[in-house]
């Protein structure tokens, strides 16, 4: 199994006796291939430029289906484990749902704070750094940003 699409029903990759053998499941409403189309964000502009982020499926070669998004023409900017940020035309998007690996692709937002101030309020820091506890004395590791 791949993933679970709400409500109700399992991404999986079979091959075409599984998934006849699955048809006739009484607890299977419906078995049928994974359109293209569905892995592509509505907000994904397709007649203009784009910057996508390109999720691989899981357990899949992510350098394969990089390989395959540059051969489109499309602009690998960088890759993280399953994740691609990719700049695309709209044709190039739509191309790209067809490579088989493909699970999603969004426009990129990038991230923005929102409260920079709160955990000092709701940890109450200020009061541990006020008596000299400013953690200058701790060894901290900090794993790798793992988004594009």
């Amino acid at each position: 199994m791949l993933e679970y699409i709400p409500d109700f029903a399992f991404k999986v990759r079979m091959n075409p006796a599984q998934a006849a053998r699955a048809a006739e499941l009484s607890s299977v409403y419906c078995v049928g291939q994974f359109q293209p189309a569905y892995q592509i964000s509505p907000a994904v502009d397709l007649a203009g430029p784009n910057l996508l982020r390109v999720r691989i499926e899981r357990g899949a070669d992510s350098g394969k289906a990089t390989a395959a998004i540059a051969r489109i023409g499309a602009t690998v900017l960088s890759r993280s484990e399953n994740l691609l940020l990719v700049a695309a035309t709209g044709a190039q998007a739509q191309e790209i749902a067809h490579i088989l690996d493909v699970a999603w692709m969004e426009s990129y937002v990038l991230p923005e704070k929102h409260n920079e101030f709160g955990a000092g309020v709701i940890v109450r820091s200020h009061v541990a750094n006020a008596s000299g506890y400013d953690g200058s004395t701790q060894i901290a590791a900090v794993p790798p940003n793992k988004q594009p």
